[in-house]
């Protein structure tokens, strides 16, 4: 089976969250099993190196960045921290007229006014 750049990526950070969420070194090992099991069971063991080598790029990756029109309160940058599992910087950007636009490695979510302007605009 082939898969596409995107798809890997895809792998890669559901990897990274199966890892991430490993609160010992027995729940590592565990975690790494099922994962090369749910890759062997796909015939995507070829992919294997590649994947490994996205994850490593996430781990690297510097934390991520949350435009918004207007402060966000501690307490929910507080709770992304912690879903993140790094950091999260807090820029106020009011040209987005409202909303968030939220950017970690090469993700974008964009919930501003503005983007789905831009949006209706297409």
């Amino acid at each position: 089976m082939k898969i596409s750049y995107a798809m890997q990526k895809n792998y890669a950070r559901a990897f990274y969250v199966m890892l991430s969420d490993a609160d010992s070194d027995a729940a590592f090992a565990r975690q790494v099993r099922a994962f090369v099991h749910f890759i062997d069971q796909r015939g995507l063991r070829a992919y294997l190196p590649k994947i490994v080598s996205h994850v490593a790029r996430i781990e690297q990756a510097e934390g991520a960045l949350v435009l918004s029109a207007m402060p966000i309160a501690e307490d929910v940058m507080a709770a992304l921290r912690k879903a993140m599992a790094r950091p999260v910087e807090q820029k106020t950007a009011p040209e987005l007229l409202g909303g968030t636009v939220i950017t970690w490695d090469d993700w974008r979510i964009d919930g501003s006014v503005r983007g789905r302007l831009k949006q209706l605009r297409k």
